[in-house]
């Protein structure tokens, strides 16, 4: 068994990384925002809503999450099988909406 002395000449290195403290403390803050939108668009739980008008119940639509990444597949179905009255045409249109918790909102200064 030989051992290599640990240089700091000879240890291996990335000229891409780099080892400024700030750069590393960006780095921690973007890694901590990519974790947090990655487990806020990845929950699946089943959330059903009642399509009705008037006369009654026309089916439900069923969607597993409520947060999407831009660009993700939005993936529901619709079941006309349980309604009251029955379903002759649908149109689907997507709404967005967005909201920013308070403490991350920016603040306008005051002239």
């Amino acid at each position: 068994d030989s051992q290599f002395p640990q240089d700091d000449d000879m240890a291996p290195s990335n000229p891409f990384l780099d080892d400024d403290e700030s750069t590393r403390k960006d780095s921690r803050l973007v890694d901590l925002a990519t974790e947090l939108l990655t487990v806020a668009t990845s929950r699946r739980n089943v959330h059903l809503y009642n399509i009705s008008n008037s006369r009654g119940k026309v089916g439900t639509f069923c969607i597993f999450k409520t947060v999407y990444k831009i660009g993700e597949d939005i993936i529901g179905t619709f079941d006309f099988s349980e309604g009251d009255i029955p379903c002759l045409q649908y149109c689907v249109s997507l709404q967005t909406e967005e909201s920013v918790q308070e403490e991350f909102q920016r603040r306008q200064v005051q002239p």
